[in-house]
Order: structure tokens, then C-alpha cells, then sequence
């Protein structure tokens, strides 16, 4: 039985069988009558096509010469150790220690063939081929101590990288380069079940997997803007400071710092800026409890408005928009109903068409069960109401409702108008029923489930912590600085004046009786033309009372006559002299 060649008696045919395996297909010969050819090609891993047909009754010998003169594979040259490299290696030892069987067997053979020749010939061929025979077989023999050489080395190997991550045996590759002054080595390790390469600084431990890039231990440098290394996570506070160079803002983090985004659409949602007042006893429909927030009331009670300090614990929250009952309501008639609305300006709601958004806010009711929020078009032809529950009476409980602004049709506005009403429902009658979750074709407020919030003298609601933002998910309360808030507000309403000797004032000199026209440029841009009310009597020397004229977006005009030749004054002075501008809806 030959372990490393085949011969075939011709028939004509082109393809032949290779039956044995082989390292590498340059390893197979192939030769016909002896002679060896090239002049073939593979059909598949295990078939040759010799070129041309050879003669019938020729003999074809396909064998496998495995290459002797050196190993494939250096493992002391290797940086790391792996398993198919040991089976090749081993291999490589097998075939040749096969192939010189063969060989011995094949020329003892032969010898045989030749009977003819003389019997001492004859005997000296089988005594050569007896001494090749043993030297095949020690061959083989040097190749099986090999492969339980290499077995036991890999076994040794294995058994010295045995440890965890920066805790194990570490076995020094030898041909890598290091460097004593700093005293860097490269190791080989185990790390569950799989060899990997590291880097270690053997002063203090510390190691990088080189197979990762990982720092496992010890104490990397501090990363910086030439230097890789560990940078660690800011904190809120940290990220709020804006001072620390050396941390990770996250998104989130960075998107709840003050003044650098503006996620929050509601403006004044913490009820600090109160520019009118903080008390309105017998408010009016339309009265501002705080800045951006008012009063609708088209039912029968009466309440007193004002900005209160009750606010839900641990939240963060100064303040709170409180509507305290005084007259009862008991009985709400169809068309009557009593909200706190914040309306928003067209330019500003237009980026949340069509998307997803959530408003949540902080909410004290006198009642259990259901309220609404309504979400209401330029003309409120288009409405969507939201319900959420109160669980427990003059308790702060927090409140999050999610919807689309995939409405259709209606009256909008995306510039300077009314974009958008938003209405924390107080009660309702029938006519301004609607349902719960889609967007409504007529003006809806509520559900008839809303509960009467106005009902009893005892009652207060208090509302604070108003946020609408994109997406589904209700993140927190995004505080901005006082400044920023109010800037906001002004666009919408200003006061000027209202501190003796201070806002609108004027002194000069005039060479006869005549009229005076004094320009005031604004803060803030507002939003339209605002309308201008002066209120009180101001200081006044050899002049009429200023009257207030022409306002505009950015400035207004102050107009007096004075009196006789010479100088003349005006300016506030007292907490009631002020002009009020309002360019609310």
C-alpha cells in the first residue's frame, strides 16, 4: 500500500485521481513513463487534467514530494502561538517520514521486477533498500517525538499564560522589541481561552492589549488635545460651570446646560418673570398670572391670580402660577368654560410640524380625576386633547402628555402670529366636548370627563414646570438663566420705567415754546408693533407730560411741549411711572 503516490496504466484519459493529502498543490508531481511533466492542470483539490491525452498503455505516477530542506513555520520567530500553525508543522514531519516509506518500499519492489538480474545484485539492491526501509521508519519515529515535542510545548505554553487580566503568568515574546530605559516588554498572555499579545510597563503594571487597544490596569496619562490617554465623564454641575477642560460633555448633559440650548418651546414654564405684577385679586379674562401665561374666563367664578412659592419638592423650582377661587362655579353652562392658556408664536412652533413632542409640567389640582390639555390652531379650527389623571387632591404630581403635529388642513401661522395655543383646561361645558387623542376638526377643549376645578371657594390649582420638547420622551426641566428668560418675555411685553429717575428721561435746553420729540430703542426686539400705554404723572420741569407715540418693533417716540424758553425735564418718578408695552395675541 503506497502512502504518497498512485500510478495509472493509460487509456487515453486526460484526468486522474490524486487519493493522498497534501500541504500544498506544488507538492504533487505528476510523471509519465518516468519522466516528469508539467503540462497539466487542477480540475478540483483532487483531480488533474494533463494537458495532452498520453499513449494508451503508458504509465501515469501522481506522488507527493513534501519539501525537506527546512520547517514552514519558526514558532520562536512567531509573536503569537497558534493552533494551526502546530497542525501544519506536524503535518510537514508526517508526509515526509510517509513519502521516504514509500520510496524504500517502491525501489525494493522494483528490484523484484528486475528478477533477471544477478542473484547477488539482487541481494545487495534488497540489503540498500532494507537500510533505506529503517532509515524511513526512524524517520518516522523523529517525526512522531516531534509531534509530542510540539504537543508538550503547547501544553507548557498554554499552562504558563493561565491567569486573568493583569493578575496571570505572562511569557516574554522573545524577539520583540523593548526598551530598558522605560522598561516597556511585549508578553504573551492567556485572556479566556485565546492567547493575546500585550504591551506592559513593568515599572507600574500598567498594559495595553495589542489585539483591542485596550488599557486593562494601571495608570494611563490623562488625555488632552496632543495626548492620548483617560479623560472621564462631567458631571451636570461641571458642565453648567463651563470651566473644566479636562472632561466628556455627553449630549444630554450639554443639552441641559442653561443658556446653550433652547429644547424648551414654553417660555416662562417656571413662572419666574412676572413683569406685571404678582397678585391679581378679581382678575379679569385675560389677566397674565406670570409673564406668557393668562387667564381665560368665559364662566361665572371668580379668582384671584398670582405667582406663589408653593412648588413641588427637590424639582428645583422657585415658583408656581397659582388661580385661587373666590366666587364658585358650580354649574357650568354649555358654552362656558375657564383655562390658563401659553400661546407660542408661529415662527417658533413651525419646526415641530409634523413631528412627535412631549409637554409635561408639574401640576397641584383641588380635584382627583380627569383634566385636559388642549392643543389648539391659530383660529382653533383645529383642536387635539390631551387627558392625564390626578391621583390625589392639592398634591404635586407630575404630568407628561406625548403627541403628533400631523394635523391636516385648518388655520395656522408659522411666522409672527399665534402658532399655537396650549390650554390647562379649569372646566367646560358640552359645546367645547371633544375626544381624547386625535386631531379634531372644530374648536375642542376637553372631554366631558374634564372635572370643575372652580367648583368651591376652597379650591386652588397651581401649575409649574411647563415644558414642550421634540420627541417622546419627557427629559428634564431645562432651567435657563433669569436674563435669558426675561429677553424671552419681552418680546412679547415690556416694561420701561417704573424706578425714580430711571428708564425714559429727557433734559435740554429749548429757545422757544415748542414741541419735543425724544426716541427710545428698545432692549428686545418684540414681536409686532406693540401697542404703548404711559402710566402715572412723572416728573415734569417747564414741559408737558411726555406722551408716548409711533411705537414700532424696536423703539417708540416720547413727545412733550415745553412751556417757556430755556430748560426743561421730564422722567419717572415713582414705581407707577412706567410705559407698558404688549404685543401679546
Amino acid at each position: 500500500m503506497a502512502y504518497s503516490y498512485v500510478s495509472y496504466t493509460s487509456t487515453g484519459g486526460q484526468n486522474y485521481n490524486v487519493p493522498f493529502p497534501y500541504l500544498d498543490a506544488d507538492h504533487v508531481k505528476v510523471l509519465i513513463n518516468g519522466v516528469e511533466t508539467s503540462a497539466f492542470t487542477w480540475s478540483d483539490g483532487a483531480t488533474i487534467h494533463l494537458d495532452d491525452a498520453p499513449a494508451v498503455g503508458a504509465t501515469i505516477t501522481v506522488k507527493r514530494e513534501t519539501p525537506r530542506d527546512g520547517m514552514d513555520y519558526s514558532f520562536s520567530a512567531q509573536p503569537r502561538l497558534k493552533g494551526e500553525d502546530l497542525d501544519e508543522a506536524l503535518l510537514q514531519t508526517y508526509y515526509i517520514g510517509l513519502e521516504a516509506l514509500d520510496n524504500a518500499s517502491h525501489d525494493v519492489l522494483q528490484a523484484y521486477v528486475d528478477g533477471a538480474a544477478a542473484s547477488q545484485a539482487a541481494a545487495e539492491l534488497a540489503e540498500t533498500n532494507a537500510g533505506l526501509a529503517q532509515a524511513a521508519a526512524g524517520q518516522a519515529r523523529d517525526a512522531a517525538v516531534v509531534a509530542k515535542g510540539l504537543a508538550e510545548y503547547a501544553a507548557d505554553l498554554a499552562a504558563s499564560y493561565a491567569g486573568s487580566a493583569g493578575a496571570g503568568t505572562y511569557m516574554e515574546v522573545p524577539t520583540a522589541p523593548s526598551t530598558d530605559a522605560n522598561e516597556v516588554k511585549m508578553y504573551a498572555k492567556d485572556v479566556t481561552g485565546v492567547t493575546e499579545l500585550f504591551i506592559r510597563k513593568e515599572s507600574d503594571g500598567a498594559e495595553i492589549q495589542v489585539t483591542s487597544g485596550s488599557i486593562l490596569n494601571g495608570t494611563p496619562p490623562d488625555a488632552s488635545e496632543g495626548t492620548k490617554g483617560i479623560a472621564e465623564l462631567a458631571t451636570q454641575a461641571e458642565t453648567n460651570a463651563g470651566t473644566d477642560d479636562a472632561r466628556i460633555v455627553t449630549p444630554k448633559k450639554l443639552y441641559a446646560t442653561p443658556g446653550v440650548y433652547r429644547k424648551n418651546l414654553i417660555i416662562n414654564g417656571d413662572m419666574r418673570i412676572v413683569q406685571r405684577g404678582t397678585s391679581f385679586p378679581t382678575a379679569a379674562s385675560g389677566q397674565f398670572v406670570v409673564d406668557r401665561f393668562a387667564f381665560i374666563n368665559a364662566c361665572d367664578a371668580v379668582v384671584t391670580l398670582s405667582q406663589s412659592t408653593d412648588v413641588p419638592s427637590g424639582a428645583g423650582f422657585q415658583f408656581s402660577a397659582k388661580v385661587d377661587v373666590t366666587t364658585a362655579d358650580a354649574s357650568i353652562a354649555a358654552g362656558q368654560y375657564a383655562l390658563l392658556t401659553h400661546r407660542i408664536e408661529g415662527y417658533d412652533f413651525f419646526p415641530l410640524v409634523g413631528k412627535t413632542c412631549t409637554l409635561s409640567f408639574w401640576v397641584k389640582s383641588p380635584k382627583t380625576g380627569t383634566h385636559c390639555v388642549a392643543f389648539n390652531s391659530s383660529t382653533a379650527d383645529r383642536s387635539y386633547i390631551a387627558t392625564y389623571t390626578v391621583s390625589a387632591a392639592n398634591t404635586w404630581e407630575k404630568k407628561t402628555v406625548t403627541l403628533t403635529f400631523n394635523y391636516s388642513g385648518g388655520t395656522w401661522n408659522y411666522t409672527n402670529g399665534l402658532g399655537l395655543s396650549i390650554n390647562f383646561i379649569l372646566n367646560t361645558g358640552s359645546t367645547y366636548h371633544g375626544t381624547a387623542g386625535s386631531w379634531l376638526s372644530a374648536v375642542a377643549l376637553s372631554t366631558s370627563g374634564q372635572v370643575n376645578c372652580l367648583d368651591n371657594t376652597a379650591n386652588d390649582f397651581y401649575l409649574t414646570g411647563v415644558q414642550l420638547e421634540k420627541g417622546s420622551v419627557a427629559t428634564d426641566f431645562e432651567f435657563r438663566s433669569f436674563a435669558t428668560e426675561l429677553a424671552l418675555c419681552q418680546r412679547y411685553y415690556q416694561v420701561v420705567g417704573g424706578v425714580p429717575g430711571s428708564g425714559p428721561r429727557f433734559a435740554g435746553n429749548a429757545a422757544a415754546s415748542s414741541p419735543w420729540e425724544h426716541t427710545y430703542h428698545l432692549p428686545v426686539t418684540m414681536r409686532a408693533a406693540p401697542t404703548a400705554v404711559k402710566n402715572g404723572t412723572w416728573y415734569v420741569y417747564n414741559c408737558s407730560s411726555p406722551l408716548v407715540s409711533d411705537p414700532s418693533p424696536n423703539c417708540f417716540m416720547l413727545y412733550t411741549t415745553v412751556s417757556t424758553p430755556g430748560a426743561f425735564a421730564y422722567r419717572p418718578d415713582s414705581s407707577d411711572d412706567t410705559i407698558t408695552l404688549s404685543a401679546e395675541f
